[in-house]
């Protein structure tokens, strides 16, 4: 809780401020930060630590209209959410792996298709660890952990869902083209 970590504050009139702040608008900010990330426990982390980080800005906050400062605490639980969301995606999902994610077999029972459906599988593999990495993530991103052009977008730096679909479209094009060169297809 914030109040272990408000008691270092050597001004009690700041650390009653902070923490008069923190009590107030914990629930609101605890729910904010949850819808984010999705993680009750990892959300009132985030709450606390965000508000430890105002801790310089005390005068500006006691400057602001109550309507302002509960807008300025929004955003500082808002962007540390998100901070921690996209470090926690980036992590998770940056690493490019179409083993059984994409390409799981079908139930089949005939032991001959499911060779065939195999092999083609295995063709595709190999011709996706031949683009680039950035192609293998956009690829892996969209198909494989099923994000939004938006979400990729914030997790490869794209300047915009446009460039995204550009990036996807030309990854499938140059895939498409291997495949074809390897004759893939023709039968």
């Amino acid at each position: 809780m914030l109040f272990a970590a408000v008691c270092e504050i050597r001004n009690t009139s700041d650390r009653d401020y902070l923490d008069s702040l923190y009590r107030s608008y914990y629930p609101m900010l605890h729910k904010l930060a949850a819808g984010i990330t999705r993680d009750t426990l990892t959300a009132g982390d985030i709450v606390t630590n965000a508000m430890l980080s105002l801790f310089s800005k005390i005068p500006d906050l006691r400057a602001m209209a109550e309507l302002e400062c509960a807008a300025y605490l929004k955003a500082t639980v808002r962007n540390a959410a998100y901070k921690y969301y996209n470090g926690r995606t980036r992590q998770n999902l940056t690493e490019v792996s179409f083993d059984d994610a994409l390409f799981s077999l079908p139930d089949q029972d005939d032991p001959a298709v499911l060779i065939e459906i195999d092999d083609e599988f295995e063709v595709v593999r190999e011709a996706i660890a031949t683009l680039e990495q950035a192609e293998r993530q956009v690829l892996h991103l969209k198909y494989s952990a099923q994000l939004t052009a938006c979400e990729i977008a914030q997790i490869v730096n794209a300047p915009s869902e446009a460039a995204v679909h550009m990036r996807l479209s030309r990854a499938r094009r140059k895939l498409l083209r291997l495949l074809e060169d390897w004759g893939w297809g023709d039968e």
